[in-house]
This record gives structure tokens, sequence and C-alpha cells, in this order.
């Protein structure tokens, strides 16, 4: 019952995100969830560069955090390798979730961090390769 309360939790905020956050994300589409964290990829950033990169804006959102103890937006600029199953953040922007107040931002590259098929970067991937389906 109470994965199932953050379920729809995030699907009524994928539709306020949608809706109402058009400055940084044109076209939000839900990926995928996790507990209180919710996955999204905006289809109008994504680029393939080459056989196996791509470039992609991705937005998490948390319910909750130990870090902000309120909702949170983490914008991603990400390039992903996805036949090494490997991404790289290129900036990062962390948002209040009510306010959209930027309470961080980050434009130094990071290191490249692996991702497991059981992960939702993985699905992220997935979704964005069958087209944001």
């Amino acid at each position: 019952m109470h994965k199932y309360l953050y379920r729809v939790m995030l699907i009524f905020i994928s539709i306020t995100v949608m809706t109402s956050y058009k400055c940084s994300a044109e076209n939000l589409k839900f990926v995928d969830s996790v507990d209180d964290t919710g996955y999204y990829v905006d289809m109008d950033t994504v680029k393939i560069e080459a056989q196996n990169i791509i470039r992609a804006k991705i937005a998490i959102i948390k319910l909750n955090s130990k870090n902000y103890n309120k909702k949170h937006i983490l914008l991603y600029n990400l390039r992903i390798n996805y036949k090494e199953q490997n991404y790289q953040v290129m900036s990062s922007t962390i948002l209040a979730y009510e306010t959209r107040e930027i309470l961080e931002k980050d434009d130094n590259k990071k290191s490249v961090r692996s991702y497991a098929e059981d992960s939702p970067m993985f699905n992220v991937v997935k979704f964005i390769l069958n087209g944001g389906k």
C-alpha cells in the first residue's frame, strides 16, 4: 500500500511538473519510480551523437530528502554510453519543488559512473532508445 501511494503521488507530481515547469524541461516523460523518487527524461533534449552515445537531460523528483527536508527536483545533463552501460553528469541543478528556486548549480563534469540492468538509469536508457515509449 505504501509503494502504491508513492507511485500515485509521483504520477500526480509528474503531471504538475509537465504542466508548470516549462522553463527547463519542455517535454518531460515519466520513466520509472523507486520508492519516493521519480525518473523523467526531457525528450526534446535527447541527441544521439555516435553509435553508442546519447546526450539528454534527466529530471529526478525526490519526495523526501535528508539534505533538503522537502521535495526537490534534480536536473542532470548527461552523456550516456549505452554500449558500455555508463554515464557522466556534465552539469546539474537542484531546484526546490514548490518554488523552482535554484538550491544548487554545478557546471563541473563528474566522473563516469556505471549502471546495472536493474537500475533506474538502465530504464531511462531503454526508454530513450525506444523513442520515449
